[in-house]
């Protein structure tokens, strides 16, 4: 049988080790809830909504900072978020029907950010009276809506009328 001997020959060399636990952390913060309430809203009639969150730093430890903003609003909306900084802040000035969508930037306590949406969508609700001018086609009647200044532009309406069994199947707004 045939042995093999190993023979490590070793000089001195020295070793320097730096601890890792220096590393930055890098966790996101986790944003435990988020809304609005209401979630929707009918405007005229509702025109506020209050913004809330929940968070938390990834080690535990409370959050830095929290922010709010208006992402994105129908044309012609002029949204206002009372103090932008607070997790629970209110909104106002939601007077146009469509989909709002507010950012939130939370920033934990190792300055690391996590971003987030919360969208509110805002129907539209009024009751008008109208005056039928006359059948411009079949299934088509012209109206005037009263007063038609109050009411937005660029808005689809349902005309219902329980008066008669005639369906309107297109409205034409004049002002």
């Amino acid at each position: 049988m045939k042995k093999t001997i190993l023979i490590l020959l070793t000089g001195f060399v020295l070793f320097t080790f730096t601890s890792c636990d220096n590393e930055p952390d890098l966790r996101e913060p986790v944003i435990t809830s988020k809304d609005a309430t209401p979630s929707s809203i009918t405007v005229p009639a509702t025109t506020s909504i209050e913004l809330n969150c929940s968070a938390i730093s990834a080690d535990d430890s409370d959050i830095k900072s929290v922010q709010w903003s208006v992402e994105s609003a129908p044309v012609g909306a002029s949204p206002v978020i009372a103090d932008a900084s607070l997790a629970a802040t209110g909104v106002t000035g939601m007077t146009v029907a469509g989909e709002y969508k507010f950012k939130l930037v939370v920033t934990g306590s190792n300055d690391v950010t996590k971003t987030e949406y919360v969208t509110v969508n805002a129907g539209l609700y009024a009751e008008v009276g109208f005056v039928e001018l006359g059948i411009n086609g079949p299934g088509i009647t012209t109206i005037y809506f009263s007063p038609s200044t109050d009411l937005p532009v660029g808005v689809t309406y349902t005309l219902t009328d329980d008066k008669t069994t005639i369906s309107r199947t297109s409205i034409t707004i004049i002002n």
